[in-house]
């Protein structure tokens, strides 16, 4: 269940609205069905996972699938000369390892799993609580009139200050570099029409081909400038230096993409001083707050990291991650993989949602084409022209480009 899995702390929180909406957060042979009369049109955390249980008993799936089973280790079975996959396997209840052979393997474990939390100087001198965002419940008793320092400009930190505003007695968002705070509801302006407007979902405005192909037809810096006229109008408030929020001020091309994220009223609450954000960082931690690079001081009762999450393969065996050329330290290209899926080194192992960007439509066409590879029904791509790929993609990680989608978005995926 991944990120929507009700049972266990992830980066979604108990009622958090999904960033898409129920036509990216879908498959195709099953829609979705009213909750309570009506189809959300922005589902929570607990809709999806309603949703995807419904598919698996619709499908009967359900038999299929091995709870409360952690996978230990996944290395090459050398017994014989056909290519096939050990698991070390251990039971979550009895703590039992056992090891099976496999013929093929999908992995589908989500790309980050282990919170980021940056060091910061005497961090352990602090006598409040500090946390990271994949902990963070609405409601939690820990911040209930607390004064909370939120550290990251990203989704999940204006989503949860956001969430914190008449929870928390303060809230306090720094970042290093301020991102878009773009609304998950958008009124479009119809073409040559004043007066009409359509309601668009964040993900059915920003994930369009023409975005995505921007980077294919023009030079970096002509791409860039258009991606920045299709969101700057998502922050009016931050693109202007003189009447906007100074700490908010989003400048033009300090990256190579256009930062943005989503929450629908971090903004007007910062506006109304009930969110203060400071483009400040951490230099130092004391018992009773922290010391920012902008001379400012804040005393704190909770820091709260929403610095994201780090890749976790752990389980990979080191020839896999050796002969994969995987780099666990790359935020952006940890996997060099043959349209985001599969490797030339192995005709039985296929990576399904490992990368960003990628919704329920992208993860059901790489599995559809991974069993169709496995099961000999399509023939296995050129291994040239595979490498060919592989090359371009070890190019671009060399580069060190600070990209904010490592291979494409979903829109890739589909076409690809």
């Amino acid at each position: 269940m991944g990120n929507f899995n009700i049972n266990h702390n992830t980066a979604m929180w108990s009622r958090m609205l999904s960033t898409g909406s129920i036509y990216s957060q879908m498959f195709s042979d099953y829609m979705w069905e009213p909750v309570n009369g009506k189809i959300p049109f922005i589902p929570t955390k607990e809709q999806i996972y309603d949703y995807l249980m419904k598919y698996a008993k619709r499908f009967n799936l359900l038999q299929h699938i091995r709870s409360g089973i952690e996978v230990i280790k996944v290395k090459e079975h050398k017994s014989d000369a056909k290519q096939r996959w050990q698991l070390e396997l251990k039971s979550t209840s009895t703590k039992e390892i056992t090891s099976e052979t496999f013929d093929c393997v999908m992995i589908a474990s989500g790309l980050f799993r282990t919170p980021n939390i940056p060091e910061c100087k005497n961090m352990d001198k602090f006598k409040g609580t500090v946390m990271h965002s994949i902990e963070f419940e609405l409601d939690d008793a820990r911040l209930k009139d607390k004064k909370v320092l939120v550290v990251g400009n990203c989704t999940n930190g204006v989503e949860i200050c956001d969430s914190l505003v008449g929870h928390a007695r303060e809230i306090v968002n720094i970042f290093r570099r301020p991102y878009i705070a773009a609304k998950k509801l958008e009124a479009i302006k119809l073409r040559n029409n004043e007066n009409k407007y359509k309601i668009l979902t964040i993900d059915l405005n920003v994930n369009t081909r023409y975005e995505s192909y921007l980077t294919q037809c023009y030079d970096n810096d002509e791409a860039y400038r258009r991606k920045y006229e299709l969101v700057v109008h998502r922050g009016p408030q931050q693109i202007h230096k003189i009447y906007g929020n100074p700490d908010l001020f989003y400048h033009d091309r300090v990256d190579s993409f256009v930062r943005i994220g989503f929450s629908s009223n971090y903004l007007s609450y910062v506006n109304q001083d009930k969110i203060k954000a400071k483009k400040a960082n951490i230099i130092d931690v004391d018992e009773s707050g922290v010391h920012l690079d902008d001379g400012s001081y804040e005393a704190v009762d909770v820091i709260l990291f929403c610095t994201g999450l780090n890749l976790n393969v752990d389980y990979l065996d080191d020839e896999v991650v050796r002969k994969m050329e995987i780099d666990r330290n790359n935020y952006r290209y940890q996997f060099l993989l043959y349209k985001s899926t599969i490797h030339p080194a192995y005709d039985n192992l296929a990576m399904i949602s490992q990368n960003d960007g990628l919704f329920f439509i992208g993860a059901e066409l790489q599995a559809r084409w991974a069993s169709l590879l496995f099961s000999g029904k399509m023939a296995f791509p050129d291994k040239e022209n595979m490498w060919k790929e592989i090359d371009l993609q070890r190019e671009k990680r060399n580069m060190n480009l600070n990209e904010k989608v490592q291979v494409g978005s979903h829109v890739f995926q589909v076409d690809n």
